[in-house]
């Protein structure tokens, strides 16, 4: 198993803990990342689902460090739901501020819908309360 390269996000001393998610789980805050430019950038989408997550792993071999209690890592994967299971895919560290963006950009696209949904709601309420009054008038003509 190879290390993962040093960047800007080498210490993740200030990451928060995921509920619901294995121990040795952290979740990875997206606070108003922004868009990066990679050459990759085609094959990284600019919206996504889920969100990113840093993990520590044991790779197995019976004398490596993990063996006594010091895990390899952090490594980043993003976890969604897919079919009422949960997936997740290691994101690589030059792509991880990509990653967090698409995420953020993902979870507000979701919630500026559910506002206008709610409004779409409220728009329909008041037009069917509308028509009520418009035909009650015509009866009392």
């Amino acid at each position: 198993m190879t290390t993962p390269e040093r960047g800007p996000l080498a210490n993740t001393a200030g990451l928060v803990h995921s509920s619901g998610l294995p121990e040795k789980t952290k979740h990875v805050q997206s606070a108003d990342v922004p868009p990066i430019q990679t050459e990759n950038a085609i094959t990284l989408p600019k919206m996504t689902k889920g969100s990113v997550h840093a993990q520590w792993v044991k790779c197995g071999k019976a004398g490596c460090k993990c063996a006594r209690g010091e895990l390899h890592g952090p490594y980043f994967y993003v976890f969604w739901r897919e079919n009422g299971r949960l997936r997740k895919k290691y994101v690589r560290r030059s792509d991880l501020l990509q990653v967090l963006s698409a995420t953020a950009a993902y979870r507000l696209e979701k919630q500026q819908l559910r506002e206008a949904k709610s409004i779409l709601r409220q728009i329909r309420e008041l037009l069917r309360n509308g028509e009520a009054v418009i035909s009650k008038g015509r009866e009392c003509l």
